[in-house]
């Protein structure tokens, strides 16, 4: 009842400032662009959470690093080159998630030994087929847990849940990991194709949004895989009530058994599909983006600094796509900028007798005084140049 009611006062919510989507912030970021972002149009996420000043001190030093230390360039004066889908997160993240599933699994495997060693105690076979006979979440006399402490319902119920509650927190890790992976999908499409942002209230050429970050051929089969989880982990341990009835069909409530039962052929599926899972997530983390594009994430900084069109209006209601805008090769406003932001193995060595950098620049295509500017735009874009230097 509470779900439903925190569902039903969110459905019923008349606000359209919310970012619901990364298309949310990019079509809110290219109508009002931030200021505070501007020029760092190759920052990714990892770049402003790195190092001992992270954002916002990081703005100041991203123009002034170069000239600093000369031996520490700027880290996003060039495409990055292509990453993995896994490093959408941190590793951290990944550490945390594929633990807890390889713990859940090892778990899952120690009671599978122990169900099978009960089952040898009591001369029962434990083949497959065997196993299969004994069936999911059914009571036999060889796969009922014996106490000799009493037991009441409560104590029982709870016992038999509590696996539960251990698989939502592995279900909710590893939404988090698939979700973040594929927003960075989604975000990354837009240096590969031009097309209209997908938002949660659109106008313009926009697209709706059915979804927040699952697609559909994503979102139904790990929906399908956690129903079928769940179910085979309550047929693994379930509750068991025994009621004993004397020849005269009366029931001797004292002799009442309460008690837990297991299922070894349940915990076997339950630990295929469990590692099938882990498997997968870890496979689509292997796999490679479409284009060098920065990784932003849900980082709202780093969605800004690709959000800085040169000219035009109405970017955001109109398809879109990010890349180098060929027109738009920026011209530091001073000589200041320019020697604040050379990069010293990049560029030609250009110090004079003191070890001081000249004024002039001349960038990997040969052009002086002249920066690439990378963005999403509605307008003409080309391929970014992984030699060339971009703010």
């Amino acid at each position: 009842m509470l779900k439903v009611l925190c569902m039903s006062l969110t459905a019923w919510s008349n606000r359209t400032d919310i970012f619901l989507t990364v298309g949310d912030a990019v079509a809110s970021f290219l109508s009002r662009p931030d200021p505070s972002t501007e020029r760092m149009g190759l920052v990714s996420r990892s770049n402003l959470f790195r190092g001992p000043q992270p954002w916002p001190s990081l703005r100041r030093d991203y123009l002034q690093l170069a000239v600093k230390d000369a031996s520490r360039p700027p880290a996003w004066e060039t495409l990055p080159p292509r990453q993995r889908w896994m490093r959408a997160l941190p590793t951290s993240q990944w550490i945390v998630t594929i633990g807890v599933c390889l713990t859940l699994l090892g778990v899952g495997g120690y009671y599978l030994s122990q169900a099978i060693y009960a089952l040898q105690e009591e001369e029962h076979p434990w083949t497959f087929s065997a196993l299969w006979q004994l069936g999911f979440g059914s009571a036999t006399p060889y796969t009922i847990i014996f106490s000799p402490v009493s037991s009441n319902v409560i104590h029982m119920s709870l016992l038999a849940n509590t696996p539960q509650i251990f698989i939502s927190v592995g279900y909710f890790l590893y939404n988090n990991l698939l979700t973040h992976m594929l927003l960075v999908a989604e975000y990354d499409d837009y240096a590969r194709q031009r097309k209209p942002l997908r938002v949660s209230w659109p106008q313009g050429s926009q697209r709706s949004s059915y979804y927040l970050s699952l697609p559909y051929r994503y979102s139904i089969p790990l929906m399908v895989a956690s129903m079928l989880l769940h179910w085979l982990v309550s047929g693994s341990l379930y509750y068991v009530q025994i009621n004993y009835i004397d020849p005269l069909g009366k029931d001797l409530v004292s002799d009442q058994l309460i008690t837990c039962g297991y299922g070894p052929i349940a915990i076997v599926f339950a630990l295929i599909l469990g590692g099938v899972m882990t498997c997968t997530v870890v496979g689509l983390g292997m796999r490679r983006f479409a284009s060098q594009m920065p990784i932003a994430g849900s980082c709202s900084a780093a969605i800004s600094a690709a959000c800085h069109p040169t000219e035009g209006e109405e970017h955001a209601l109109k398809p879109i796509m990010w890349g180098e805008i060929p027109v738009a090769a920026v011209q530091p406003e001073d000589e200041d900028d320019v020697d604040e932001i050379i990069c010293d193995h990049e560029l030609e060595d250009r110090r004079d007798g003191n070890g001081n950098y000249s004024p002039l620049r001349k960038d990997t295509a040969g052009q002086e005084g002249v920066y690439g500017h990378c963005s999403f735009t509605s307008g003409e874009v080309i391929t970014p140049n992984p030699s060339r230097l971009y703010i």
